[in-house]
């Protein structure tokens, strides 16, 4: 069932539907029968109540609620030559969910429902792709966070003895 969302001055936006666009190059390939899927639950909740719910709590810094939502869903970009997402604020989060795996209610392409569990997944935030080795805090630390893994590229334009 598809929802539809009001603007704070109660006009209509929608239906609103929400799909599985891409699946993890991580994740096990038998999850690929998730693509397309319709979401229709979230942790028990109706999808996008979830995710609204999820973006009013989460994303303060703005009036709008529909903007929130928006912020808090994937978007998909053309940069010439090639398609690529961009993920939303509620997969792309800079803490960790109160669970660690997250239950959803997907209608398949062939209109069956399915119950599905799924770990959240961490990755890097390194170089893309890079998995560096750890064993504790101060390994983590010395691996992904000290300023000298990461040399700048560029200095956005700035003379030597400018802007330091």
């Amino acid at each position: 069932m598809a929802h539809h969302t009001r603007t704070r001055n109660g006009s209509i936006i929608g239906p609103i539907v929400l799909y599985v666009h891409a699946i993890s190059r991580m994740a096990p390939s038998e999850n690929q029968v998730y693509q397309g899927a319709e979401i229709i639950r979230i942790h028990g909740e109706a999808a996008l109540d979830h995710l609204q719910r999820w973006a009013d709590k989460s994303i303060g810094k703005f009036k709008d609620p529909m903007t929130r939502l928006q912020k808090t869903l994937s978007s998909v970009r053309f940069n010439g030559t090639d398609w690529f997402t961009i993920p939303g604020d509620y997969t792309h989060r800079s803490f960790l969910p109160s669970s660690p795996i997250i239950s959803w209610t997907l209608r398949l392409r062939n209109g069956s429902v399915v119950e599905v569990e799924m770990p959240w997944m961490v990755h890097s935030i390194g170089s893309p792709g890079a998995l560096l080795p750890f064993s504790s805090s101060s390994t983590y630390w010395k691996a992904y966070c000290e300023p000298d893994n990461f040399p700048l590229t560029s200095r956005g334009g700035l003379s030597d003895d400018e802007g330091d």
